[in-house]
């Protein structure tokens, strides 16, 4: 589980730094990125 929680962490955390360009890439907005990133390392949706 805490495996599971540091990759979780990880990704958000790198998911608030990616730029305009590359969100567009992935298909996401800025505000969703933020909002994404902004959930908890523990759960899993928001």
């Amino acid at each position: 589980m805490l495996a599971a929680w540091y990759d979780r962490y990880c990704q958000r955390r790198d998911l608030a730094e990616l730029d305009d360009r590359l969100l567009a890439d992935i298909g996401m907005s800025r505000k969703q990125a933020l909002t994404e990133s902004a959930v908890p390392f523990w759960r899993t949706k928001r």
